[in-house]
């Protein structure tokens, strides 16, 4: 377990770049305004400060610029870690849809220097696990089972944090979609 953690801290990358998701979604019946108001208001409750996760707002252009971060809890063999996920959401209003930008900068463990989600990603296989030894010129004593279980723990990690970006994208649809007529007759 020891030598298994030590490690991922010698495999993690110390440079950055960006993974993003895109997408247009439908709203019907609701106006740029109304779609604008009330992505304000999730950011606010969403976030425990939306004043400093909003980094930029133009009511004219509809548009919402936001810097979040995420603590995805993962296991590692029968302890637990935390990885740090850093990212940018910008959302764009228009009558009848939105269009948001999900952007993963940075990632970052307790113990590591941030790193990218784009080579964690590469990492998934013995292979890109293998070359990111050799590139690195990394002299850590591995086995192929090693490096099998660095993928694998990397696969998870993708998959928690794909599951999180998406999470956070459907549950702001839910809220732009929800009805808000009937919240107004409290």
């Amino acid at each position: 377990m020891k030598r298994f953690l030590i490690i991922l801290l010698f495999i993690t990358p110390v440079f950055c770049s960006a993974q993003e998701y895109s997408e247009v979604v439908p709203i019907p019946g609701k106006t740029a305004d109304q779609l604008y108001t009330i992505a304000r208001e999730w950011y606010a409750l969403t976030f425990k400060s939306a004043q400093d996760v909003i980094q930029m707002e133009d009511p004219v252009k509809k548009e919402i610029i936001g810097k979040g971060y995420s603590k995805i809890e993962y296991k590692v063999k029968k302890s637990y870690a935390y990885l740090n996920m850093y990212f940018t959401l910008q959302t764009l209003f228009r009558d009848n849809r939105y269009k948001y930008s999900i952007t993963v900068g940075d990632l970052k463990t307790d113990v590591s220097e941030p790193f990218s989600y784009s080579k964690l990603k590469d990492m998934t296989t013995v292979e890109g696990v293998t070359t990111y030894f050799k590139n690195e010129k990394l002299n850590v004593l591995t086995n192929k089972r090693m490096k099998q279980n660095i993928a694998a723990q990397n696969k998870v990690l993708v998959s928690l944090i794909d599951n999180r970006l998406q999470s956070l994208v459907d549950e702001l649809t839910a809220n732009l979609k929800k009805d808000t007529t009937k919240d107004n007759n409290w």
